[in-house]
């Protein structure tokens, strides 16, 4: 009982001070504003109580600025000048089709690369049921002539996951290699002298290859992707 008193004693004096504060001049009306004001609300066991309103001015300056305005300035659509617009992409396709586009003859000796690798892979391993995979910018539509020959080999045969097998197998055939044995995808890294085409050769590393189709299909969807893809 005496616990209770105290807390209604102390609830008083409470209520008292924050009559004082609201009602005298220890607050200006300047702060008052500011504050939202001390509203009385009467409780369930008779006390009375000071809750915080916001007045509907406070509430707005709060929120700050609507949705809609935010969405214009923030996150909207810049809209380029037609001029400028024009000229952009005038400036990206030209760029694409005379920079950055992949020659005919570039693409042919990536296939016939290919057709080597194979060639070395039958003499290297004969009766080895080995798939090879391109993937990567050669076979997704955003490769130029410069770019390398991303290879997956797929295969049962577990002890060429080794890559220094692999690596061994082209350097008999005058490849110059270098192995990244530690890396996440343990890869080959091969240059051809003769054809001066360079080449990631990995073994059973096979997420690329979704990847690969992924982004195919991005630039299948819309013919502005490759060419915006590759200026950037």
């Amino acid at each position: 009982t005496s616990r209770k008193g105290d807390q209604s004693l102390q609830m008083q004096q409470a209520n008292k001070v924050a009559g004082d504060v609201t009602g005298s001049g220890l607050l200006g009306r300047s702060q008052r504003q500011q504050s939202g004001g001390l509203a009385r609300k009467p409780s369930a066991d008779g006390s009375t109580r000071y809750e915080y309103e916001a007045e509907d001015s406070e509430m707005e300056d709060g929120m700050g600025v609507s949705q809609e305005e935010w969405e214009s300035e923030v996150g909207g659509r810049v809209e380029l000048p037609t001029g400028l617009e024009k000229t952009l992409t005038a400036q990206i396709l030209h760029t694409y089709e005379t920079r950055l586009f992949p020659s005919a003859e570039s693409i042919e000796v990536k296939r016939a690369f290919i057709e080597k690798f194979a060639a070395i892979l039958t003499h290297e391993f004969p009766g080895v049921e080995m798939d090879i995979h391109v993937f990567g910018s050669s076979v997704n539509g955003l490769g130029t002539s410069r770019s390398d020959v991303d290879i997956c080999l797929t295969t049962e045969r577990r002890e060429l996951e080794n890559i220094f097998v692999i690596n061994k197998a082209l350097r008999r055939h005058g490849m110059r290699t270098y192995c990244i044995p530690y890396a996440r995808v343990p890869l080959v890294k091969a240059w051809d002298p003769e054809l001066r085409v360079a080449s990631d050769i990995n073994v059973n590393s096979t997420i690329a290859l979704h990847n690969t189709r992924m982004i195919q299909t991005f630039v299948a969807i819309d013919s502005r992707v490759r060419p915006f893809v590759m200026a950037v």
